[in-house]
């Protein structure tokens, strides 16, 4: 009893103490973020941080994510996390999108290049994309996860994938390189068609070959020339 009286005197003690008023908040540098005045004077402990996080967060929607952080006796942390463009949309220009499925606002006339297109996740019976927003559908989130896959899959080592195409779920479709296109099945069977890949890659890469399209659906690959 009297080690939980000494605990709650000593919360109450912090609670009032100046040594616990905020005189200083911290914000990145050129950052536009703007902390309510109010916050200076108040107790550290008696601020709800995430709450105060999601009230700055909301001043820049574009920000992935904003932290506040105590930094005793007296200070509050604020800081962010940038959003990281990792494909791009079409949605009348091109705008860059990230893995929450947040839209950027800004946009370019053409394709950046560096950064996959991602093709098939509106249209007809999918959620129209808006800029600004963040977006979950399930079209979207394919191609994120497909997308993913086959960065790391040790087939396409050497290989920079340019496009891919979720318009139909059942055949999966993305180009690689000098416009090289690849005809998969669902997700579910892409373990086993990049595996069927490798093989044919390497064996284009062995014979010099000119290829167009590569068909891995099939246990024997349909391999396509390109035309002169």
């Amino acid at each position: 009893m009297i080690a939980a009286g000494l605990w709650i005197a000593g919360r109450v003690w912090a609670r009032q103490a100046d040594l616990f008023r905020i005189i200083t908040i911290q914000t990145p540098a050129d950052s536009t973020l703007r902390v309510p005045d109010a916050i200076i004077g108040q107790s550290i402990w008696d601020v709800n941080l995430s709450s105060l996080a999601e009230r700055l967060k909301a001043q820049q929607p574009a920000l992935k994510e904003v932290r506040v952080i105590r930094r005793l006796p007296n200070t509050l942390r604020v800081e962010v996390v940038e959003r990281a463009p990792v494909a791009q949309v079409k949605l009348g220009a091109w705008h860059a999108v990230d893995r929450s499925g947040y839209v950027f606002p800004e946009s370019s006339a053409a394709p950046v290049e560096g950064l996959v297109v991602l093709d098939g996740v509106t249209g007809p019976g999918q959620p129209a994309l808006k800029e600004g927003r963040e977006h979950h559908q399930e079209r979207l989130q394919l191609a994120f996860r497909v997308a993913e896959r086959l960065s790391r899959s040790p087939a396409l080592t050497g290989h920079r994938i340019i496009s891919l195409d979720v318009g139909d779920p059942n055949q999966l479709l993305f180009v690689l390189d000098d416009r090289l296109e690849i005809r998969c099945g669902s997700e579910t069977e892409l373990p086993e068609h990049l595996g069927r890949l490798q093989t044919v890659l390497q064996r284009v890469a062995a014979n010099h070959l000119s290829v167009r399209y590569i068909d891995v659906r099939f246990p024997e690959p349909v391999i396509g020339p390109k035309v002169s």
